[in-house]
């Protein structure tokens, strides 16, 4: 886990909704099941796991105009707070 991560228990609510910006895609896990299965992971990473595991190729991508758009939908606030 990198220092200072966010942690999963800290997710407000039970469901964890994420949805990215480059593919369109939307996900919703349940949290408690994510806690069984990840254990209390670092939200940065746990995203990248997700994604991945929906079938993203984009995770591990280090090319800088070819990354997962993945983002927590409960915790993005848009550019002008709208």
């Amino acid at each position: 886990m990198i220092t200072g991560q966010r942690l999963l228990s800290t997710y407000p609510g039970t469901k964890v909704r994420i949805a990215c910006k480059t593919c369109g895609a939307s996900w919703q896990f349940d949290k408690a099941a994510l806690l069984d299965r990840f254990g209390d992971m670092g939200l940065a990473s746990l995203r990248t796991e997700l994604a991945r595991g929906k079938g993203c190729t984009k995770g591990q991508s280090v090319e800088l105009y070819d990354l997962c758009g993945a983002y927590y939908v409960d915790l993005w606030t848009p550019p002008g707070g709208m």
